[in-house]
């Protein structure tokens, strides 16, 4: 994990023992319920489905670097610009 995340951000898990190894426990919060990690995982899985050109036996294979890059870039940007308030 970066050191610049590991100073700065809350990190909100459950409680598996694993994250107690490598997340400082000043900025670690538990979460008994679905409602304080639901955003994340739904990011999670929407980059999961928009980025299927990364793995190899897919259709939309992107075979150069640069083009992976710009995928990824346009994916990110376009969620963020898309985002409801």
């Amino acid at each position: 994990m970066p050191e610049r995340y590991r100073q700065q951000a809350t990190f909100y898990t459950d409680d598996w023992a694993a994250y107690k190894k490598v997340v400082p426990a000043e900025r670690h919060r538990f979460c008994k319920t679905k409602k304080d990690t639901n955003h994340v995982e739904r990011f999670f899985c929407t980059l999961r489905q928009r980025f299927s050109r990364l793995v190899r036996l897919s259709l939309s294979f992107l075979k150069k670097l640069d083009r992976h890059i710009k995928s990824i870039k346009f994916v990110i940007t376009h969620h963020n610009l898309s985002l409801q308030f």
